[in-house]
């Protein structure tokens, strides 16, 4: 375990992360949607457990739980597989992952190089060499382009930084008190500590060696939205008049959600962006009922807290060029041409019906904006939206009421270019002050970047 070996030190929560080895020592982890399968089926007891039955695309592909290995059908070619546990301060603990790019598909760092970047640019550095940690990784990076370059070659491609479309399972407070135990048990005894890591990997990856006083008050159970809370108090205090806007008790009683200590049932938190109060208990009712993807709603004044994800369907293109003419209302200015495309597929599981199929109709659809600086600002937040998979889901359509199809999702776009007839075109001398907004009410607003 990285960090101190302080009982202080500890981690308060973890997230369980199951990973397959492509190249020795070099783990490169399952989505959070098959860790999590596959978390199920160790629970359960399985002794095997096929990943088409969990994602699609892995038909051709077994892991055997009981040897940890992971099968190829067609080809009987085989790797390790582990089960590992990550800690706050991680991007796999904090919900987010690190992909770089091959002829146009998206592919996930190893997980070792992942605590690597998130360690740098959490310290805002400009680049890093991946070689320096890991031989294996020829590769510097550079963060203010999201670039990486190959030292040997010279070649550049993309690389991103994203939210995750759902977190990886939390380990369970029984398994954190279990392995603490353990730690302070065997940290003398080195052959015990061998036979230990051999059912589980304890690679916490790159934890701070510091913890906040705060995060090791924090309740069992606790959730990635805890990181945009500050604590308030955690005993009543009978000079808060205020009233949780959730449960609609005063903060100073406890929450309406209490089924533990009294310390905990009146334990207050603070949102940091808005600085609206809740009990802690309350807003985690409140996420339970979320899609819980690390971000959280504020229920008094609808501020997004944390990265909201979409369930934007993965297969679809955005492509920008930038046209010679006019739009109306726009005199001398170029017009910014953006072309969305999908086809249809199989829902996943964070769509209305997973495992149904959904369709794409009306696509490509083609949308425009003044090339000048107000529309150049909402084309960078409508790549951060889409990135961030909200600007399309899966639903039913308003015009011809079909469903389980691709439709808009709530931020508008102009597709007309010669007039505003229908109501989708220029001019409109509201629209970019309104599509800024319904962009804000998603969460992506005007310090986004990429």
């Amino acid at each position: 375990m990285a960090g101190s070996s302080k009982s202080a030190a500890w981690p308060q929560s973890a997230v369980v992360v199951w990973e397959r080895e492509e190249d020795r020592n070099l783990w490169v982890s399952y989505d959070s949607f098959v860790s999590a399968g596959l978390e199920e089926a160790r629970r359960n007891g399985k002794s095997r457990l096929p990943l088409g039955d969990l994602a699609r695309e892995m038909t051709r592909y077994e892991v055997d739980l009981r040897n940890m290995r992971q099968y190829r059908s067609d080809t009987g070619s085989s790797c390790h597989v582990r089960r590992s546990l990550f800690v706050e301060g991680t991007p796999q603990a904090d919900g987010v992952v690190w992909h770089w790019e091959e002829r146009g598909h998206w592919l996930c760092y190893d997980n070792r190089s992942s605590c690597v970047l998130e360690d740098h640019v959490l310290r805002k550095a400009k680049s890093v060499d991946l070689s320096r940690d890991n031989p294996k990784m020829p590769y510097v990076i550079n963060f203010q382009t999201m670039e990486q370059t190959n030292k040997r070659t010279g070649f550049t491609r993309r690389i991103r930084r994203i939210p995750l479309p759902m977190p990886f399972p939390a380990v369970s407070r029984e398994e954190l008190m279990s392995l603490h135990e353990s730690h302070s048990t065997t940290k003398s005894k080195p052959s015990q500590r061998k036979r230990k890591s051999e059912s589980s990997e304890m690679a916490l990856g790159s934890q701070s060696q510091t913890q906040t006083s705060s995060s090791s008050k924090l309740p069992p159970g606790t959730h990635p939205w805890l990181a945009h809370c500050k604590i308030v108090t955690n005993r009543g205090d009978e000079s808060k008049t205020e009233d949780c806007a959730i449960c609609f008790e005063g903060l100073s009683k406890p929450s309406d959600y209490a089924s533990g200590s009294e310390a905990e049932a009146l334990m207050v938190v603070e949102l940091k962006k808005c600085s609206h109060k809740f009990h802690i208990l309350c807003l985690q009712a409140l996420y339970a009922t979320s899609s819980k993807n690390g971000c959280i709603q504020c229920p008094t004044c609808k501020a997004i807290h944390g990265v909201k994800v979409g369930n934007q369907p993965l297969n679809g293109r955005m492509a920008v060029s930038k046209m010679g003419w006019q739009l109306p209302g726009f005199p001398g200015c170029r017009t910014i041409q953006i072309q969305y495309d999908f086809h249809g597929g199989i829902q996943g599981p964070e769509h209305p019906e997973p495992g149904k199929p959904y369709s794409a109709h009306g696509f490509p659809r083609t949308c425009y904006l003044p090339d000048n600086k107000e529309g150049d600002k909402v084309l960078q937040l409508l790549r951060v939206a889409w990135e961030r998979r909200l600007i399309f889901t899966i639903g039913s359509s308003v015009t011809t009421g079909q469903r389980n199809t691709v439709v808009w999702n709530e931020i508008h776009h102009k597709t007309e270019a010669t007039g505003n007839a229908g109501g989708h075109g220029y001019p409109d001398p509201n629209y970019i002050s309104n599509v800024l907004a319904e962009l804000a009410a998603q969460g992506v607003e005007d310090d986004e970047t990429l």
